[in-house]
């Protein structure tokens, strides 16, 4: 049974908590179960393993964004599922070490889910599909849509952007004294959802190098 567990990377723990009452909790990817139960003694059977259970090949978290609406701004929770091939995750000690295949984005505006979804990794696509699904006078409003917030031209990480505010960026080339310092990089640094003062959609007048742009041409 550890060995199985170990290998699958469902880590579980038995803590008596008083005379006969035990507790149980199991985690994968993010924490899913806890059971209290009463034995005097317990003992788990199987003959054989058919696949990892659903909640294993999902990573769930939760954040928040902003939008902006014609009543002003609203700030949201933002659900995001990761789903992830079942080899590739148990063959790695940490799924951080591997891509995602599907990303899901949900936030819930007026009591209606809206959700967009996408298959690249680095979220870019799946943004640019909840952008896609909100009504016609809204908009995202954080970094993943501002014409300062540019990827890496030498590699982008998911949920990474370089914020420019303060600089003209007219080609990719002109990003690398601000992504390959590493000050510079840590200073610039921002999340996709970040969001401040001077935020500027992204459009064909300003250059930006980010992939949110051309996802929402595609999407159209």
């Amino acid at each position: 049974m550890n060995k199985l567990i170990r290998f699958f990377y469902l880590y579980t723990h038995s803590i008596q908590t008083n005379e006969n009452t035990f507790c149980i909790d199991g985690c994968g990817i993010e924490p899913y179960f806890m059971i209290n139960f009463k034995a005097t003694g317990v003992r788990v059977e199987w003959d054989d393993y058919r696949k990892p259970a659903w909640y294993e090949l999902k990573k769930y978290s939760v954040g928040t964004v902003t939008l902006e609406t014609p009543d002003g701004d609203r700030t949201l929770e933002t659900h995001i599922w990761k789903d992830y091939d079942t080899d590739e995750l148990f063959g790695v000690g940490d799924p951080a070490d591997i891509d995602p295949k599907k990303i899901q984005i949900g936030i819930t505006y007026n009591g209606k889910d809206i959700w967009g979804r996408g298959r690249d990794y680095t979220g870019m696509d799946a943004y640019a599909d909840l952008q896609k699904h909100l009504p016609e006078e809204m908009k995202l409003k954080c970094c993943v849509s501002c014409r300062h917030g540019n990827m890496c031209p030498t590699g982008n990480a998911p949920d990474e952007l370089f914020c420019t505010k303060d600089v003209i960026i007219k080609k990719p080339e002109d990003l690398f004294d601000y992504t390959e310092n590493n000050k510079e990089k840590i200073d610039r640094s921002r999340h996709y959802t970040d969001v401040c003062d001077d935020w500027k959609e992204q459009g064909d007048d300003y250059f930006t190098y980010s992939d949110y742009q051309e996802y929402i041409k595609r999407q159209g």
